[in-house]
């Protein structure tokens, strides 16, 4: 019991449990993988754009909610850093905990939301089949984009404020 609770410690109140030395290397192991997932996620999209299999607009949307839910993981390790008490909050009410919290939830319901906007896209595709593939409108992307993250925003703030 006592390594299963030093290996994986609680965030409550007996957070001072967590041992420097377990906590750096929890913390590389992390680091590591998240940049060998943000590596990968580039050298897939670089093949994409080589082979030209993917329309422009579709490849640039896929890649800013890439980024995206990438900052969101890093948002991750520091909401669990204020949650053990590894990063110092001067009071509950200066915390940035609930900003977090709305940023998390609103990478997770933009996920949802990005599949309408691909099928959006694609209708869009259909209505300008003359010359859509040769032209990039990359202001289709951007708008649409701006959409989801608007709407997913709200939703999310909705969802924490209850």
């Amino acid at each position: 019991y006592q390594i299963v609770d030093s290996i994986f410690p609680s965030f409550g109140e007996n957070s001072g449990r967590i041992h420097d030395n377990l906590s750096r290397v929890c913390y590389r192991r992390g680091d590591i993988s998240q940049l060998l997932k943000f590596i990968f996620f580039r050298l897939l999209k670089a093949k994409i754009y080589s082979k030209n299999i993917v329309h422009f607009n579709l490849t640039s949307m896929l890649s800013v909610h890439g980024l995206f839910h990438c900052i969101t993981i890093l948002l991750r390790y520091i909401q669990i850093a204020y949650e053990t008490s590894m990063i110092y909050s001067p009071s509950p009410g200066c915390s940035p905990r609930p900003i977090i919290t709305i940023l998390r939830i609103t990478s997770y319901t933009s996920i949802v939301l990005l599949m309408g906007g691909i099928i959006v896209e694609r209708s869009l595709a259909t209505y300008f089949v003359i010359d859509y593939e040769k032209r990039k409108r990359s202001m289709i992307s951007i708008s649409l984009l701006l959409v989801i993250y608007t709407l997913s925003y709200f939703l999310s703030n909705g969802i924490v404020e209850g």
